[in-house]
């Protein structure tokens, strides 16, 4: 599973818990989970021909892998950049199979929740950002 803030961060501040609570959490996980959903949607839309020709768009795959990589540099000392619910409750469910306990479930902070709620919101968010700013473009 995922924590906030990432472990790594004691190491430079004197109170890290301070520096992201679990709104800031979920805010952040909702803001990387819109933005990668609105680079996909418009990496993959057959109207956009800079990333190949709508038959073989190539780039495609590369460029979603470098924006992923880019949003995990970007969130990961703050959050751990889950993304994806399946990617943190997965692990979070066999831990607490395992008896973690409530190291997993509901995690330190009782933060479980910002990784499953966040993407939920920021899915939608980042789909109806590309249909709002792209996609309305394209029909012009």
């Amino acid at each position: 599973g995922t924590y906030f803030p990432n472990p790594a961060f004691k190491l430079y501040q004197n109170r890290p818990n301070d520096a992201v609570s679990p709104f800031k959490a979920m805010v952040i996980e909702a803001w990387g989970t819109a933005l990668l959903v609105f680079m996909i949607f418009s990496f993959s839309d057959p109207s956009n021909s800079s990333v190949g020709s709508s038959k073989s768009k190539v780039a495609v795959p590369v460029l979603i892998g470098l924006t992923v990589a880019v949003i995990i540099s970007l969130y990961a000392p703050l959050t751990q950049a889950g993304l994806n619910p399946a990617r943190d409750f997965g692990p979070r469910l066999f831990a607490a199979m395992a008896g973690w306990g409530g190291v997993a479930i509901p995690g330190p902070r009782n933060g479980s929740w910002v990784y499953i709620v966040g993407p939920i919101i920021g899915g939608p968010l980042g789909g109806i950002l590309y249909d709002w700013v792209v996609a309305r473009m394209a029909l012009i």
